[in-house]
């Protein structure tokens, strides 16, 4: 199994990119949430990467965070729901907004992904719901681009910490409500403690 690839970046389109490795490129499909990530082209990168074969192809998918990447090999165990679908999902919805929608049971805002009814949008959330272990945080405020990150790292440090996950989630969200302006992790946690 290919879970990585380090190398040069030398095709970056919003779905695709090419990674040259000692002389061979790989193509790989990304989601929109990980090509606003990436470097420009000629530079170094990393790529956290699922291998999805079937009879006819062997395909590359690629993520930046451990969070893309766990989420699409989730939503991959949903019955309808192949690699470019769960790639759709994740470049229209965050990885946090998607938790979230999963661990409340919103449906409307999976259905409003191209490719995804109402059904599909019920299953998701029905078969993921216990899988998904509830790390969806439920904010009073939007999350700075790119910063959802912090939030389910806040969460794991308290779990592994010893604290039960949902007042652990609950706590998070309180802190978030009290920050202003960057979300920093330890800043997070320092507030969140008071709510445990």
């Amino acid at each position: 199994m290919i879970t990585s690839l380090s190398g040069t970046l030398t095709e970056l389109s919003p779905t695709n990119v090419t990674v040259q490795i000692g002389g061979i490129g790989y193509e790989i499909s990304i989601p929109l949430s990980s090509f606003d990530k990436l470097p420009k082209v000629g530079c170094e990168c990393k790529l956290l990467t699922y291998l999805h074969v079937r009879e006819d192809i062997l395909q590359l998918y690629g993520f930046i965070t451990h969070e893309e990447r766990d989420l699409f090999k989730l939503l991959l165990t949903v019955s309808g729901i192949g690699p470019k679908t769960a790639l759709s999902i994740l470049s229209k919805i965050t990885v946090t907004n998607l938790k979230g929608a999963i661990a409340s049971g919103n449906t409307e805002l999976l259905s409003d992904t191209p490719g995804i009814g109402k059904k599909t949008a019920q299953r998701v959330v029905m078969e993921l719901k216990e899988k998904m272990g509830g790390f969806g945080i439920k904010t009073s405020k939007p999350l700075p681009k790119g910063e959802e990150y912090v939030i389910n790292d806040a969460v794991r440090a308290l779990v592994n910490l010893g604290y039960k996950q949902i007042p652990a989630q609950g706590a998070i969200e309180k802190a978030f409500a009290e920050t202003d302006g960057e979300v920093k992790l330890e800043e997070l946690l320092k507030k969140a403690l008071k709510y445990l």
